[in-house]
């Protein structure tokens, strides 16, 4: 399990690694200056508290991306908490050498193992030795963050709890690539392709062919930007959310406290001391049976103190975890090839002209520095041939196995109607829509308030209660697919908190106006513009069109239901994969728009969604390892699963969808029957 440090091969690997980035991405490894100088001083003035760096996971070459910045930079080179699928032979190796110590994905209950890990972390932190983890547990396939896994963070906070080091700074990290060198492999891992395992064959040919292509020039995935978020001290982070969870006690006390003093004093006399009875005193009870009770009551409360502690540390690891992968999303570069992409993946046409796109593209990027969103200095400085370089040289065919858009005379062609391409396309959509979360799920909600009352709401507008129901639920079954701001109180009142934000937004960006008792409506869209003028995109269809395709899979999972239906049980694998080839049908017979609805991740936490929802169960068969659900008892009949479809397909977008796609009964696509569903 333990590294074993080479300073000298770091240095030589160090220098081959800038070598190979250097043709691979020609743009440059890019870092904010700023964000490194505060790190330092950081450290300086914390010169006993162990770094944490838990950087956001994309690709194999994060690994090597932050030691090499760290490397180049003066920070301290962290030691790597890396998955056991790396240790393949000789490569395996060369990492420990470079501060990795591998770990197994799950301990599946080896005590052995689980205290040895435990040691050994405690022990480099007790060292002051900075260690690095991926704190999302594996790499994203589709772009945007995934939840946390706790394993490794919750180790380090037992440490600071129980006083094994007085604290520990924990550093969320961005990566930003502008093309994957693995995205070939992440599309069709998407489409339902199972993940290739790492050896040692197929790593060195695809190494030699990167390599190959990298010294004759023949390929140019951009640029990588790490960016560096405000460090965390544990200790901090405790003591606050310690003191919250006081505050939040306290005040349901006194709200206790003042019910109780207002209810009626109904206590008899015979409740009294009086009424008590010699035979019932304390003297009168055997002394073994006394102290038989005192010993039990006394083992009871401190099983109960050491689980209320696990829990208390469980919780503060998750909420940091969260809080970690938040931050990472506030600091993260938008880079030029995240807007060209998300432009034209929503762009329904077959082509559009350079001053087109670069027009577009200027307007996303308005859009997202005015909600707080980073984006790099020369997409800044010069749109025009951050465009162009995103055009002709990332995202061309020239070297690159996939075309995601190519010149034909004048216009650009897209790839948005092929499968592959629109695949890869959604995996730079992903990679912003932590700016737009809170309003692109208010204007879905809206739609489903425009969609359900249509007649109604056309004249008197939205009123901000059935807005904040429509969004409730919406956030609830969503709540796989995005990281929030991880708050004390998780219950209605912080999505109503959220709510609000994103609404203040929705007024302030003219989307949304309110008017007499709370109404909300859609402004005007403004009158025809002059010919040859630029005419920016509806902002109201832009939000509904970025969160659409969530909804479409949690649709297409809903859809699959009927599998189980009344009573069947179906393995977990097989369940998606039936929703994937559902998908796959109805997208080619023109009742689906969104390819990339049929995402493998997706549908996966649509049916964890539905298993917390209580509409499906697991089941556990005897003799198989696999997961396998069922219908839930309440939910096998053909009009609840019915009403179920229709209340997610009613989140659906039809603005700007393909005729075939809007013409569905109910949520139930009109082409296919019962059977095809099953």
């Amino acid at each position: 399990m333990a590294a074993k440090e080479n300073p000298r091969l770091l240095t030589l690997l160090v220098a081959i690694f800038k070598r190979m980035m250097s043709m691979l991405f020609p743009l440059g490894i890019r870092v904010t200056e700023e964000q490194v100088n505060h790190l330092k001083q950081v450290i300086r003035d914390n010169p006993d508290k162990p770094l944490i760096l838990l950087p956001t996971h994309k690709s194999h070459m994060d690994y090597l991306t932050v030691h090499y910045v760290c490397y180049q930079h003066g920070l301290p080179v962290p030691f790597v908490v890396a998955g056991d699928n790396l240790n393949i032979p000789f490569f395996g190796h060369i990492l420990r050498m470079c501060g990795a110590f591998f770990i197994r994905r799950s301990f599946g209950g080896d005590v052995l193992y689980k205290a040895v890990f435990q040691e050994y972390v405690k022990q480099l932190l007790i060292a002051g030795q900075s260690m690095e983890c991926f704190i999302e547990g594996g790499r994203s396939r589709n772009g945007k963050l995934l939840p946390p896994k706790i394993g490794f963070l919750q180790c380090v906070v037992n440490n600071v709890i129980e006083g094994h080091i007085d604290d520990a700074l924990v550093v969320p990290m961005s990566l930003a690539y502008d093309r994957l060198l693995e995205a070939n492999s992440y599309v069709a891992e998407m489409q339902g392709g199972k993940k290739q395992t790492e050896r040692l064959v197929t790593t060195l040919q695809a190494g030699y062919n990167l390599v190959t292509s990298g010294l004759r020039k023949l390929v140019c995935y951009g640029q990588v930007y790490v960016s560096i978020a405000e460090p965390i001290s544990i200790r901090k982070y405790y003591d606050t959310r310690t003191m919250e969870q006081l505050r939040s006690r306290s005040s349901e006390t006194l709200k206790g406290v003042s019910q109780a003093d207002q209810a009626p004093e109904e206590v008899t006399g015979s409740q009294g001391p009086e009424e008590v009875t010699g035979s019932q005193g304390p003297e009168e009870v055997p002394r073994r049976i006394m102290r038989t009770n005192s010993y039990d009551r006394e083992i009871h409360e401190i099983v109960e103190e050491t689980e209320a502690s696990r829990k208390n540390q469980i919780s503060l690891a998750l909420s940091l975890g969260y809080s970690s992968l938040y931050e990472s999303n506030v600091v993260s570069k938008i880079l030029p090839t995240t807007l060209v992409g998300t432009i034209l993946l929503l762009h329904k046409e077959r082509g559009l002209r350079m001053k087109e796109l670069v027009e577009r593209v200027r307007w996303l990027q308005q859009q997202v520095v005015q909600r707080g969103g980073q984006v790099t200095d020369d997409s800044i400085s010069n749109l025009n041939k951050s465009v162009a370089t995103v055009v002709d040289r990332i995202m061309s065919s020239r070297g690159h196995s996939k075309t995601l858009v190519k010149r034909h005379k004048e216009l650009l062609i897209t790839g948005v109607f092929m499968p592959e391409e629109r695949m890869e396309l959604s995996m730079f959509r992903n990679q912003l829509l932590h700016i737009f979360v809170l309003e692109g799920l208010i204007a879905c909600g809206f739609h489903q308030v425009m969609w359900l009352r249509r007649d109604e709401v056309n004249q008197v507008g939205v009123k901000r209660g059935q807005l904040m129901e429509s969004c409730a639920y919406l956030s609830t079954l969503l709540k796989l697919e995005f990281i929030f701001k991880p708050s004390e109180v998780r219950d209605i009142s912080s999505i109503k908190a959220n709510f609000e934000r994103g609404l203040r937004g929705m007024i302030s960006n003219g989307v949304l106006t309110e008017g007499e008792e709370g109404r909300l409506t859609l402004l005007a869209k403004p009158s025809s513009p002059v010919k040859g003028q630029f005419v920016p995109p509806d902002l109201f269809e832009f939000l509904c069109s970025l969160f659409c395709p969530f909804v479409d899979s949690y649709w297409l999972a809903a859809l699959s239901l009927f599998k189980l239906f009344p009573a069947t049980i179906v393995t977990e694998d097989a369940m998606v994969a039936h929703a994937q080839l559902l998908g796959e049908k109805l997208y080619f017979d023109g009742q689906l728009d969104n390819y990339e609805a049929i995402s493998k991740e997706t549908v996966k936490n649509a049916f964890l969604v539905f298993v917390d929802m209580k509409v499906i169960t697991r089941v556990r068969i005897t003799g198989d390892k696999s997961k396998s659900l069922q219908l839930s008892q309440d939910w096998r009949s053909e009009e609840e699963l019915k009403a179920f479809i229709a209340k997610i397909h009613s989140y659906r977008s039809q603005l700007g969808a393909s005729a075939a796609a809007t013409k569905t009964q109910d949520g139930l696509p009109p082409l296919l029957n019962l059977t095809e569903l099953s």
